[in-house]
C-alpha cells in the first residue's frame, strides 16, 4: 500500500480523526517548542477549531481543497476565525506527518490569511476609556452596565489577555489588596498582577449581592453561566462603537497599559512580570512607540 493510501486509510472515518486529536493534544502538552512549554490556550483553541472542522465534514474529508473552502467560509464569519482555522489545520497536519512515518503532508500549501492589524493594533487612549465607561452609566441598577464597566476597568488596570480575564474566579482575587493571581496564562505559568483602586471599586459594585457559592467565576453572562472570551469581545466592541471609538479591542487595553507603565517611569522588568512576558521583544516594541510619541510631544513643547 502506498503512503498516500495509508494516509487515506487513516483518516477516512470520523473516529480516526477524533482519535488523532486526542493524540495530538497529548503530544502538544509534553513537547516543548524552542525549549519552552507550549501554550495550553492555543491548544484549546486549536482543538475547538478542529472539532468544528470535523463537524463540518461528516464524511471525514481531509484534503487541501476542502480545507481552503472551509477556511474561506470561516473568513466570511470573521477574519480571525479564518486565521485560527488555517493555523489549527497546519499545526495538526504537521504533527500527523511526523507521527505517522510515510504519511504525506496535506496542508503544507494551505495559506494562513494575513492579519491586517497584527502590526498596528490600536492602543486604547485615556479619552477612549473615559468615553466607553460613560456608556456604562445608567440610573438605577443595571447589571450589564456594571459588569461591562468592571470588565473595562480590569482590562485597563491589568493589561490581561482576554482569555486570562475570562478564566478568573473570585478566589483568584484578593479583594482587600487588589492582587490578582492569573492561573491560566498564555504560557501556562502562573503570575500575579493588581487591580488599581478604580478597578477594585468597579468590581465591588458589579459583584454586590453575588455570592461565591452561586457565582464562583468572576464574569456572569446575562443569560446565566460563565462568560466566554467571545462574549467579552462582543461587549467591548459594543461599548467601543457606542463610545465612538470602534477601533478599540480588548488587546488595545493591554498595549495601552504597557505604554502607560513606560510613560510613568516603570521598568521593563516590572512590566514583563505583570504582563507575563518571558521575552523582551514585546516590551521593546511598546517602549519604541512611547519614545516616538514623547519625542513628538517634546518637539511641540520646544517649537510650538
Amino acid at each position: 500500500m502506498s503512503a498516500k493510501s495509508i494516509s487515506r486509510a487513516r483518516i477516512n472515518t470520523m473516529n480516526n480523526l477524533k482519535g488523532d486529536l486526542r493524540a495530538f493534544s497529548a503530544w502538544w502538552k509534553v513537547t516543548p517548542y524552542k525549549g519552552k512549554k507550549r501554550s495550553v490556550r492555543t491548544l484549546s483553541e486549536y482543538l475547538r477549531v478542529l472539532n468544528h472542522y470535523i463537524a463540518a465534514h461528516p464524511d471525514g474529508e481531509y484534503t487541501l481543497t476542502a480545507a481552503r473552502e472551509w477556511v474561506a467560509s470561516e473568513m466570511e464569519r470573521a477574519e480571525s476565525a479564518g486565521r485560527w482555522a488555517a493555523r489549527a489545520l497546519k499545526a495538526y497536519d504537521g504533527w500527523r506527518v511526523s507521527e505517522y512515518n510515510g504519511t504525506p503532508p496535506v496542508m503544507d500549501r494551505l495559506e494562513v490569511p494575513a492579519d491586517p492589524t497584527a502590526t498596528n493594533i490600536y492602543v486604547a487612549q485615556p479619552d477612549d476609556i473615559t468615553a466607553m465607561l460613560s456608556t456604562c452609566k445608567t440610573r438605577g441598577y443595571d447589571f450589564i452596565a456594571l459588569r461591562d464597566a468592571a470588565i473595562i476597568h480590569c482590562l485597563r488596570s491589568t493589561g490581561m489577555r482576554i482569555g486570562e480575564l475570562c478564566s478568573l474566579n473570585m478566589e483568584d482575587i484578593n479583594t482587600e489588596t487588589g492582587v490578582v493571581t492569573v492561573k491560566q496564562s498564555k504560557n501556562g505559568e502562573m503570575r500575579r498582577t493588581r487591580l488599581d483602586e478604580d478597578a477594585q471599586s468597579a468590581l465591588r459594585r458589579y459583584r454586590h449581592g453575588m455570592t461565591l457559592d452561586k457565582y464562583p467565576h468572576v464574569w456572569e453572562s446575562s443569560l446565566g453561566g460563565k462568560m466566554r472570551p467571545h462574549s467579552i469581545q462582543k461587549r467591548i466592541t459594543a461599548r467601543a462603537v457606542e463610545a465612538g471609538c470602534p477601533q478599540v479591542t480588548p488587546h488595545s487595553f493591554r498595549r495601552g497599559m504597557a505604554q502607560e507603565v513606560f510613560r510613568r517611569g516603570g521598568s521593563q522588568t516590572y512590566l514583563m512580570a505583570l504582563c507575563g512576558w518571558k521575552s523582551d521583544e514585546m516590551p521593546r516594541r511598546y517602549l519604541k512607540s512611547v519614545s516616538a510619541d514623547e519625542a513628538l510631544a517634546m518637539h511641540e513643547r520646544l517649537f510650538g
